[in-house]
């Protein structure tokens, strides 16, 4: 086996019409034609691989891959931060939903119950019930 550093990938198709992959390497563009080897090398983009390879009609063409021991890309770490980034958004927009669902039922219950003549205003009785949910949700965190 040999280590090769692997910085682009390209896909392509060969004269007879199979799908391969071509990759640039710090030996020179190297071919594959095995798709679960592709997959493994395309994770490998900017990192040191053990590979085999063979020549054959004066193309490299990779055969098997050993165990990478460079750390992960930095490309990949990126991809998880945004991945990760919209989940909160999304989580952040579901929690003031149903906040301000649980005030709203606050809100219609206290009309119920209060004299609503005792505040100046709807808006003061729903500041109340907001307060109310807030310490509730402070309270279990």
């Amino acid at each position: 086996m040999e280590t090769i550093n692997i910085s682009e990938a390209e896909a392509k198709t060969s004269k007879a019409g199979k799908s391969y992959y071509r990759f640039n390497t710090s030996e020179g563009w190297m071919s594959c034609f095995e798709e679960d080897l592709i997959a493994d090398l395309k994770k490998c983009l900017g990192s040191d691989v053990p590979v085999e390879w063979k020549e054959r009609n004066g193309f490299k063409n990779i055969v098997a891959m050993g165990v990478s021991s460079s750390p992960p890309q930095e490309k990949a770490v990126a991809v998880a931060k945004t991945a990760i980034e919209p989940f909160s958004v999304a989580r952040q927009m579901k929690d003031t939903s149903i906040y301000t669902s649980y005030s709203k039922d606050l809100l219609i219950k206290m009309l119920d119950v209060e004299d609503p003549t005792a505040y100046k205003s709807l808006n003061e009785l729903m500041g109340k019930a907001i307060d109310l949910i807030k310490q509730a949700r402070d309270a279990f965190e």
